[in-house]
């Protein structure tokens, strides 16, 4: 036997080499890898991919290697895209080829194959447990469930959902004012109680029970079916037309629980990065100011019929989700089939990323994208952002920090309204500024001093709040006490 080794490597050797120069040479010649920085053999870039914001590290390269590029790590191969032309283009005019996810196998097997229904990639259930991965972009399941999501979400059913946005603002406001050193509690609490409100139909009764009760809702996912008795909501939407989507209970669940677990990020990121923006540029926050006062008056609170008038409000909103984005890098879309853009291969099964933090950053759209300026979206000056302000612009309806293509998150007019009720209730209420030292000098904050994680949002920072009336408070004191039944 040992007289053929040197033969059957050999041939092996040959075998290898004559697939190489097969797959070398059918691949036409003006199709090249897109550029990158240089891995080692096997690992790839594992080494220098980055284990922290690598939103920063992903634009940086970008400057280098253009506005896309690759990495590969361990035979994986990650598209980065750092310009909206380019992620338009893919993820959008050629979404049936990127519309696919990547796998979370153990949620996966978990939930039977009805993991993140909004967002993921289907998997077969099996009896229960998945054993085979569908790797489609996208399938039937997915489809009824984004029927479902767009119908609830949509721009004539989101009206229905004001009085307990403005509720859960009311609140917020007034233990902000009570005590702003639990600023993150209180943002937390106002988006989670809304979302809970407005998925389950269920009122959150303490403040310090908020955590748990959510996450008992979110645990007896089969007591969906007894909710069509509580006022409107989506399950109870879900239970008056089931007929009509087609989705079984425990399908609608899924589907449920995952536009509740979505819909309170966006807002409780955006207002933390509020409050620190205020702190730093406290001559937006006089403009906010001016603008409520010129446009509500101090004898009443803003309401949602003000968010058309209100374009200053809308303005910093959108600004906010640019400067800093709540899913820096968005989430990955996998590559169906095999694809060529600009004369560059991108093979199937490769990862592509949105860097949201490069796009919004990108020159030519945002010039010195570093700065907050929501003066972009209100200055004809900026000819790339600008809208004429008025009941429609700025909007954040479609706007890129919600994703890009067949996967954009549907909740974006929901999301819209949160932020524009809680932004005008806080800012007609009191101002926000740093906080002093007892010699009377302002406490430095850094301007960015972020999480690192799929969502970012600032690490703890204190600051003031200060009414500009007492009776101003009083004021949403009692409408929140005439809402809290609501």
């Amino acid at each position: 036997m040992k007289e053929y080794t040197p033969l059957i490597s050999l041939w092996a050797q040959t075998i290898i080499l004559l697939v190489y120069l097969i797959q070398r040479y059918r691949r036409p010649k003006f199709i090249r890898d897109l550029p990158g920085p240089r891995g080692y053999p096997l690992i790839g870039n594992y080494i220098d991919f980055p284990k922290s914001h690598p939103w920063l590290k992903f634009k940086e390269w970008g400057d280098t290697y253009g506005p896309i590029y690759q990495l590969k790590v361990f035979g994986v191969t990650y598209v980065i895209i750092n310009d909206a032309e380019t992620a338009e283009e893919l993820l959008s005019e050629r979404g049936f080829r990127y519309s696919g996810r990547s796998n979370f196998e153990m949620i996966t097997m978990m939930t039977g194959g009805m993991d993140l229904a909004i967002t993921a990639i289907k998997a077969k259930p099996c009896n229960g447990i998945c054993h085979q991965t569908d790797r489609r972009p996208s399938n039937d399941y997915w489809r009824r469930g984004r029927k479902f999501a767009a119908s609830v979400l949509g721009s004539n059913m989101v009206p229905k959902w004001d009085p307990v946005q403005a509720r859960e603002a009311t609140r917020m406001v007034v233990d902000m004012v009570c005590d702003p050193t639990r600023y993150q509690f209180w943002l937390e609490r106002a988006s989670t109680c809304a979302s809970v409100r407005l998925t389950f139909g269920k009122n959150l009764p303490g403040a310090e029970e908020a955590e748990y009760h959510t996450q008992r809702i979110t645990e007896r996912m089969h007591e969906i079916e007894r909710i069509a008795e509580n006022p409107p909501s989506f399950a109870r939407f879900w239970s008056e037309k089931d007929d009509h989507y087609n989705l079984e209970w425990r399908e609608a669940a899924y589907v449920i629980a995952t536009l509740h677990g979505g819909g309170s990020g966006t807002t409780l990121s955006t207002m933390q990065s509020y409050c620190l923006a205020m702190c730093h540029f406290p001559e937006w926050q006089k403009r906010l100011h001016d603008e409520i006062e010129q446009v509500v008056g101090s004898e009443r609170a803003p309401n949602l019929d003000d968010i058309g008038n209100l374009p200053i409000v809308r303005a910093v909103s959108k600004e906010l989700l640019r400067w800093r984005p709540v899913v820096p890098i968005g989430i990955p879309h996998r590559v169906a089939f095999d694809d060529e853009y600009e004369g560059y291969r991108i093979p199937a099964g490769a990862l592509v990323v949105a860097n949201q933090w490069g796009i919004h950053r990108e020159k030519q759209l945002y010039p010195d994208g570093d700065e907050f300026d929501p003066e972009r979206w209100l200055d004809m000056w900026y000819s790339s952002t600008y809208e004429h302000p008025t009941a429609k612009y700025p909007t954040i309806r479609r706007f890129s920090a919600f994703g890009i293509g067949r996967r954009i998150c549907p909740g974006y007019d929901v999301a819209e309204r949160a932020l524009f009720i809680q932004i005008a209730s806080l800012e007609w209420a009191c101002r926000i500024k740093k906080k002093k030292t007892v010699n009377g000098e302002e406490i430095a904050l850094p301007l960015y001093e972020y999480s690192s994680g799929v969502t970012s949002q600032p690490l703890n920072f204190q600051f003031d709040v200060e009414p500009y009336e007492a009776r101003r408070v009083e004021v949403l004191k009692n409408a929140w006490e005439e809402a809290i039944d609501l």
